[in-house]
């Protein structure tokens, strides 16, 4: 039955794909409600100075892999976008791009593309092609730790992406009923680094990876509602590919990646993986998933709006459904207030210690009762783990396995339990502001648990000034921004960093 129900799942999320808005880069004027065709660009200087083994956590994390965990110097970025419109009223083909790039030996990979694709829009359908930023609906894009499946954390893989953008009246704009979603396939790019940052030491890596993601939600209410709810789901798995250095085997292990594999990934079922024994076979590749749910609250006549949201996360059928209880998962408050000191306000609380429970039991002839435990969120039995060079593909506070140094990319720390508040404020119109600080307990994995329960306190303040077009009494021109950001880290976990960045930048 549950088999059943992860296929209808995966069929009813094909069918409504979607993109919410960007953050904070070139990919913002893509989300634009205009029918702009005019190119935007910018580029940017950004300069890093502190103390520590690490660049502190908050100046990589949500940053699409553009910063490496020890990130002190010299980064240059620059990107240039043709917007698109989130729909159009006819069917006339429009079409835009994105490109934005890092260059810094300071990156995980000195030249570091985090976004370069081609959008072609068909009245509501997207399509895309290349580097595509993960955008979720319900997350902040600033000051929430983002999605368990889909986040800002890490270069996107490469796709091919399918999408009706914002919220579509499926049944007529009478009826207060809208889908939106999102359908990808296409690969991992970072096989070689793989090999160069961890291969070479005898770690295990992965080459040639196959990569599938799709979401899905349905919001009751409208945009003009008092109360509105949205419920729906995000999966994503790794597939196919090969796999290097397994249990220390000097022969590369293949899987197969081809059309069935991907329908396999598609319905979340049907795996056939070396490792797995008779008639224990695991679902097709390494999935993760979240059930994802939100309550808006917009009074009428009221200055302030909320959103209440939880996510619940899984990696199996054990998790996905009420097997063993909903635990763990992410709560949130996001509050907008009409104050130009204070405009926003995110809360969160993440759990990710229970993991199902601490026991695992494949149904035997003498005990034929399967535990499905210790579901080990982010790490799998045969590919490294879920990351793109080096950084968690979803939420944040799964700090990246090079923060570790120990050859390997495995999640060490994944069971843990973390506060968050976000705050950000315009108080002026050329100043702005943006506040973040974390403090998370961390116990290890079940596998290799901590001696000690592991701390971590981290913190961003970031400050930014918007140029006058005269300054001092000469003309600087329009488009200018400074940045100044102090950063720190303290506890058992990431050590002791502090550092201060310092950015200029010019966009059009």
């Amino acid at each position: 039955m549950k088999s059943f129900a992860l296929i209808v799942l995966g069929f009813l999320l094909s069918l409504c794909p979607t993109r919410a808005a960007a953050t904070e880069s070139v990919t913002d004027s893509l989300s634009s409600p205009a029918d702009n065709p005019s190119l935007h660009y910018f580029g940017e200087t950004l300069i890093t100075m502190g103390s520590g083994d690490h660049s502190p956590f908050w100046l990589g994390a949500g940053r699409d892999g553009m910063t490496a965990v020890d990130g002190h110097g010299l980064v240059f970025r620059a990107g240039i976008s043709r917007p698109t419109a989130v729909a159009y009223p006819d069917f006339r083909p429009r079409w835009g791009f994105c490109v934005e790039t890092a260059l810094g030996a300071s990156l995980l990979s000195r030249f570091t593309p985090t976004a370069a694709f081609a959008e072609a829009v068909i009245g509501r359908s997207h399509f895309a092609l290349g580097l595509r930023p993960h955008l979720t609906p319900l997350n902040h894009p600033s000051l929430s730790t983002g999605s368990f499946v889909l986040g800002r954390n890490a270069v996107p893989p490469a796709t091919l992406a399918w999408s009706i953008p914002g919220w579509w009246p499926a049944f007529g704009r009478r009826v207060p009923i809208a889908f939106s979603g999102t359908l990808a396939y296409g690969m991992q790019l970072d096989g070689d680094w793989q090999r160069r940052t961890v291969g070479r030491q005898g770690g295990r890596y992965a080459t040639g990876v196959r990569y599938h993601e799709k979401s899905g939600y349905v919001r009751i209410g409208t945009d003009s509602s008092v109360v509105s709810l949205v419920a729906g789901a995000e999966m994503a798995t790794q597939f196919g590919g090969t796999i290097h250095h397994y249990l220390g085997a000097a022969q590369p292990m293949p899987l197969a990646g081809g059309l069935r594999e991907a329908f396999y990934a598609f319905v979340a079922k049907g795996g056939s993986d070396p490792t797995d024994g008779e008639g224990y076979a695991n679902a097709s590749g390494n999935t993760v998933g979240t059930w994802r749910f939100a309550l808006d609250v917009h009074p009428r006549r009221a200055p302030w709006s909320a959103r209440l949201y939880y996510d619940h996360f899984f990696e199996d059928e054990s998790a996905a459904f009420d097997e063993y209880g909903w635990l763990d998962g992410l709560l949130g408050l996001e509050v907008h207030l009409p104050w130009r000191s204070l405009s926003t306000v995110v809360v969160e609380a993440v759990r990710t210690d229970y993991q199902s429970g601490p026991v695992y039991h494949d149904h035997t002839p003498q005990l034929n009762e399967q535990v499905s435990g210790i579901d080990n969120y982010y790490n799998h039995g045969l590919y490294p783990g879920w990351q793109h060079f080096g950084m968690a593909m979803g939420n944040v506070l799964f700090a990246s396995p090079l923060y570790d140094h120990n050859g390997t990319l495995i999640f060490t720390a994944n069971r843990f339990r973390a506060v968050h508040l976000g705050l950000s404020g315009k108080p002026t119109s050329q100043l702005a502001y943006r506040l973040l600080f974390t403090t998370l307990r961390s116990w290890g994995t079940y596998a290799a648990p901590f001696t000690e329960v592991q701390r971590q306190h981290s913190l961003l303040a970031e400050v930014q000034w918007s140029l006058p077009s005269s300054l001092f009494g000469h003309s600087v021109g329009s488009g200018w921004q400074l940045t100044a950001a102090l950063a720190a880290d303290r506890g058992t976990r990431l050590g002791h960093n502090t550092a201060v960045q310092l950015g200029l930048r010019y966009s059009r």
